[in-house]
């Protein structure tokens, strides 16, 4: 008796422990007076999220990102850049990729710690630009698609210093962003 009970259970929690046998098994004991449910509707409008601001930063947090407005060209920000004698900050996104390259969330979280943010703004003269901007493309490797946003650190000769993909980290933002910044003063 005791094991008859003992293996009716264990049926019943393996029925219970998976989505599917547990739909089956509760459609038996279903009124089938109620209303069938309606397939969702096709043709959604795609969700638009309003755009955050990207610069004005006062504090840590994820928005906005810069304390100042980042240029939107390559061309400028290695201009002012050799004028100021600092570093380019560039990201590059790509504008049509549903997620615009998670820009949002990676640079949001790699930008969270103000002392990040005002690192950047003391030591770098910052671009935010897609990759269909003037020169864009050419510093984005063959082989990345963008799914996440590209973080390339430009010298006032507009050579590569670093790049990488943006990581979503605020404690490994800050420890990037020092790192240059002491590569940069050390050379």
């Amino acid at each position: 008796m005791i094991e008859t009970v003992s293996v009716l259970l264990a049926l019943i929690s393996i029925i219970f422990a998976f989505e599917t046998p547990r739909r089956k098994f509760l459609a038996i004991f279903r009124r089938t007076d109620s209303k069938p449910a309606q397939p969702p509707p096709q043709n959604l409008p795609q969700r638009v999220t309003p755009l955050a601001p990207i610069y004005g930063a006062t504090q840590s947090g994820r928005h906005p990102f810069f304390i100042r407005e980042p240029h939107s060209t390559i061309p400028d920000a290695v201009h002012e850049a050799r004028q100021a004698g600092k570093p380019v900050f560039l990201i590059i996104y790509d504008q049509d990729h549903p997620s615009q390259s998670k820009l949002y969330y990676s640079l949001g979280c790699f930008m969270d710690y103000f002392t990040t943010k005002k690192l950047v703004d003391d030591h770098f003269v910052v671009a935010l630009v897609p990759a269909s901007a003037t020169g864009a493309r050419d510093l984005v490797p063959q082989d990345d698609p963008l799914e996440n946003s590209l973080w390339v650190v430009l010298d006032t000769d507009g050579k590569i210093v670093r790049r990488e993909g943006v990581y979503a980290n605020a404690d490994e933002g800050l420890k990037r962003v020092r790192a240059v910044v002491g590569g940069m003063t050390n050379a």
